[in-house]
């Protein structure tokens, strides 16, 4: 069960920062010397550097997905890295039917005579 006083919340926070910062020196040593090689070489290479870095107890699917980032040679953007300055510009609606330039062009015009879809011609 977590903890529910915020004074162990505070005492557990030095220790998460650290082991993240193994962490991460591992991955960014491993990434620096294995980058693009195959998966069969990065893996052993990156647990090996947790295993440097005192790394315990590592998810398994971690290091795998790691290993996977670092050998197609992936950049992943870090925890640590800023938000970016502005929000992303909406994405304005799809424009109605009415106003929409493919549907109302002649081309694009079911035969009045109504011999079915065939644009007019």
């Amino acid at each position: 069960m977590p903890p529910t006083d915020p004074n162990e919340y505070e005492k557990a926070v030095p220790l998460i920062r650290a082991h993240l910062a193994k962490l991460e020196r591992a991955v960014d040593r491993t990434r620096a010397l294995y980058s693009g090689q195959p998966y069969d070489v990065v893996r052993p290479a990156l647990v090996e550097a947790l295993g440097e870095e005192d790394v315990q107890n590592a998810d398994p699917q971690v290091v795998d997905e790691l290993a996977r980032q670092i050998s197609e040679g992936r950049q992943e953007p870090k925890a640590t890295s800023p938000a970016p300055s502005r929000p992303p510009k909406p994405i304005d609606p799809p424009p109605s039917q009415a106003t929409n330039p493919r549907t109302s062009s002649p081309a694009n015009r079911t035969n009045p005579s109504g011999s079915g879809s065939s644009p007019v011609g």
